[in-house]
């Protein structure tokens, strides 16, 4: 099989798209943050963390993408909270989860708060399934309580979708 001087040109960029966000999550989370998450992870398993909150993070300035960071915890969805979770917009008030917690780094999908300067959601609107915490390119939607496993199935049949 040969790849044509268009698929090549999208394969850099996602390539490069990917470098750029395991850049950030190192910067954002750094090393420890990310190996704790990791050993919650093994002590859990994929099945049994649930998807709590996520937090937008724009990978450039000005830019169109986006860098989403997912938060597990091994507790219910119903049994999370953080500060602010009760306050409009989410995106602008709310803190992130109280607890342990595994992240995943989402890539090219969205969340309740794009489009709006301010979206009329609050954490607790979107934990009790009000609206999707991310929705794909084609519409595909995970909501609070899915698991990490959910998540990375969600992003792999995600049109554009990476994560890591």
């Amino acid at each position: 099989m040969s790849l044509d001087y268009h698929d090549i040109d999208v394969f850099e960029c996602m390539e490069n798209n990917y470098r750029k966000l395991l850049q950030i999550k190192i910067e954002y989370v750094g090393n420890e943050q990310i190996e704790e998450g990791n050993e919650l992870l093994r002590t859990y398993g994929e099945d049994n963390l649930y998807l709590c909150y996520v937090e937008n993070e724009s990978s450039d300035e000005g830019s169109s993408s986006m860098v989403n960071i997912c938060y597990f915890s091994s507790q219910l969805t119903e049994n999370v909270s953080g500060d602010d979770w009760d306050d409009a917009p989410y995106e602008h008030n709310a803190g992130l989860p109280i607890g342990e917690v595994a992240t995943v780094f989402v890539y090219n999908v969205y969340t309740p708060s794009y489009g709006y300067v301010n979206s009329r959601y609050t954490v607790e609107d979107i934990n009790q399934r009000v609206v999707p915490w991310l929705t794909d390119d084609n519409d595909n939607q995970l909501y609070a309580g899915a698991t990490y496993r959910e998540c990375i199935e969600f992003m792999k049949n995600a049109p554009r979708g990476l994560y890591v």
